[in-house]
C-alpha cells in the first residue's frame, strides 16, 4: 500500500545539466519534500534517501541542497521551485 501524496504547493528539482532542472519522481518528490517539512519545522533529519529512475539510490541533503547519486557519488544541486 502506498503512502498518501502531500498537500504541496512546491516541487523539488534537480540539476539535469543541458537538459535543465528536472522534476523528481511523484514518490521521490513526496519522500524528499515530508523529510524536508520536517528539516523546517522541528530541525530534524537534514536529508533524505530515495530510489531513482532505474532503481539508483539517491540521497538528498538540505543543508547544501545537493543530490548525491550513492553509488558513484556524484553531486547535483537541487531546488523547491512552486508548482
Amino acid at each position: 500500500m502506498s503512502a498518501k501524496p502531500l498537500h504541496r504547493d512546491t516541487l523539488p528539482q534537480v540539476d539535469g545539466g543541458d537538459a535543465g532542472w528536472l522534476d523528481f519522481s511523484e514518490d521521490a518528490s513526496d519522500t524528499v519534500e515530508a523529510a524536508y517539512l520536517k528539516f523546517i519545522e522541528v530541525s530534524a533529519a537534514d536529508s533524505a534517501a530515495f530510489t531513482g529512475h532505474g532503481g539508483s539510490a539517491y540521497t538528498v541533503d538540505f543543508n547544501f541542497m545537493a543530490q548525491t547519486n550513492v553509488a558513484s557519488r556524484y553531486v547535483r544541486p537541487v531546488r523547491r521551485v512552486p508548482k
